[in-house]
């Protein structure tokens, strides 16, 4: 089983997958996490402790018990994906990271065939361009279709000493939408 999370952290969105979470501390071979982040440069790194954070929950919620030092033991793989050519693609690589996986996700995952897929060479802009073309297209037919409902702005508090501040997405039009990082998070 692979579980897909989509993360925020200080105006970027990156996607965490869980890969046999379902698998017994045993056969650590078998379990990893893999952060694919399209701004390296964001120290991705300085999330990790927040990552096993989430992972010892997913374990409690599901009635197991999980160690700081087992959690400690999966491996966080951070694979070399394309990269965002601004400051404001972060989004649409995350969306299409998560296409790209779903349709090519292995049954496991085994360290004998890392990365997989998951290169720099793993798609080009020219396929990523397409895909937010498609994205717009649906959103112009959504918001022709149906109302929106707007969100209102909350504050949601961390467990750490920090506090994460939601805001209302809205439906702006401008741009590539309400990916953009300065759109969603103002």
């Amino acid at each position: 089983m692979h579980v897909l999370k989509v993360a925020y952290c200080k105006g970027h969105w990156n996607l965490l997958i869980l890969c046999n979470l379902e698998k017994s501390f045993n056969n650590n071979y078998s379990l990893c996490m893999i952060l694919l982040d399209s701004l390296i440069i964001s120290e991705p790194l300085k999330v990790e402790p927040k990552i096993r954070r989430l992972v010892k929950d997913l374990y409690h919620t599901q009635g197991k018990l999980a160690s700081s030092r087992s959690i400690g033991s999966i491996p966080l793989l951070l694979p070399k994906v394309p990269q965002q050519r601004d400051g404001e693609e972060c989004g649409v690589f995350t969306l299409y990271y998560i296409y790209l996986y779903l349709k090519s996700a292995l049954a496991t995952f085994s360290f004998t065939s890392y990365p997989y897929f998951m290169t720099t060479t793993w798609f080009s802009y020219s396929e990523i361009d397409a895909f937010e073309h498609k994205i717009k297209t649906f959103a112009d037919l959504s918001l022709n279709d149906s109302p929106v409902m707007l969100c209102e702005s909350e504050e949601l508090e961390d467990e750490g000493d920090s506090t994460m501040k939601v805001h209302d997405v809205g439906m702006k039009r401008k741009g590539r939408g309400p990916t953009m990082c300065h759109d969603v998070h103002a």
